[in-house]
């Protein structure tokens, strides 16, 4: 059984003549009976009842009609969609992220991504550790990823920016005032609100301050970075978090770095060269980028 003699059948079914439904098909008479007879030794029945003047459906061809119309629908739908995932419109992207990127930088780009293509769905696929992502995207796990960009990666990489990291402390704190940026070595002596081991930026986290001379002292840790801030905005400790992650109204003080703290960011996928599927979602993240809180230098 094939899609053609499908379409042969509703031809025939709708015009209720072999004669016209052959002119519509722009095929023979004789090829057209041909396919249907093949078709009907297929299914073990005839589906047509010949009338002097044109057929009608057996009472079988009325119970096959339904089901042969909803197999040419979808196939007409499989194609449509076939059409528009080659134009970079519609299909499903599976995006991978790290949970800070989901909160901080991707809600504008994926947000802009749907106004403009709503046949296009995404689904996000979210890891703790950068290296769960890039072993993502190489089991094929997701399509294309956002997170801190991979080294010696052997697809696609573009690089989106650097998020600058920024350290959150109550609004009563002693150096909440502090006029500029500060000394990240005035925390050492604190106790922090620290990440969880498994979380990706627990080794960022302690590297920073690593390189400032001390080791953060943690007695609370979450995995979470939208906590981190919000209990460092209670006063639980300070934290290290990315800048893009607080959102207008936060009720914690933002501190700066006099020695910058930052990540850089960068979009990859398998691929050397992406798709159209792909280069939609990329175009939509450079377009984005003012939105993302991101610096172009470090």
């Amino acid at each position: 059984m094939t899609l053609r003699q499908l379409e042969f059948l509703l031809a025939i079914a709708h015009r209720g003549s072999f004669t016209r439904a052959a002119l519509d098909l722009h095929i023979s008479q004789p090829a057209l009976s041909t396919q249907l007879r093949l078709l009907e030794e297929e299914l073990g029945c005839r589906l047509f009842e010949r009338l002097p003047r044109g057929v009608q459906l057996t009472a079988e061809g009325r119970s096959f009609l339904p089901e042969a119309e909803a197999v040419i629908a979808a196939a007409e739908r499989a194609q449509r969609l076939l059409s528009s995932v080659s134009e970079g419109d519609g299909g499903l992207l599976r995006v991978g992220t790290v949970l800070s990127l989901s909160i901080g930088v991707l809600p504008v780009p994926l947000a802009n991504l749907r106004r403009q293509h709503p046949d296009l769905s995404v689904e996000l696929v979210e890891y703790e550790h950068r290296d769960s992502l890039e072993q993502g995207v190489s089991d094929g796990h997701c399509d294309v990823a956002v997170g801190p960009r991979p080294a010696d990666w052997y697809g696609h990489v573009e690089t989106l920016g650097w998020e600058e990291f920024v350290v959150v402390v109550a609004p009563d704190d002693p150096l909440a005032k502090s006029e500029g940026p500060v000394d990240l070595r005035l925390f050492a002596d604190r106790n922090w609100v620290l990440f969880s081991q498994r979380q990706g930026l627990s080794p960022f986290v302690h590297a920073a301050c690593a390189r400032a001379g001390f080791a953060p002292r943690g007695r609370l840790r979450t995995s979470q970075v939208s906590a981190a801030a919000r209990l460092a905005a209670s006063g639980a400790g300070p934290a290290m978090v990315p800048s893009n992650v607080l959102e207008p109204g936060f009720a914690g003080v933002a501190l700066r770095l006099q020695e910058p703290v930052r990540r850089e960011l960068a979009v990859f996928s398998r691929d050397a060269a992406p798709g159209p599927l792909l280069l939609t979602f990329i175009e939509a993240l450079r377009s984005a980028k003012n939105h993302m809180l991101l610096v172009v230098a470090p």
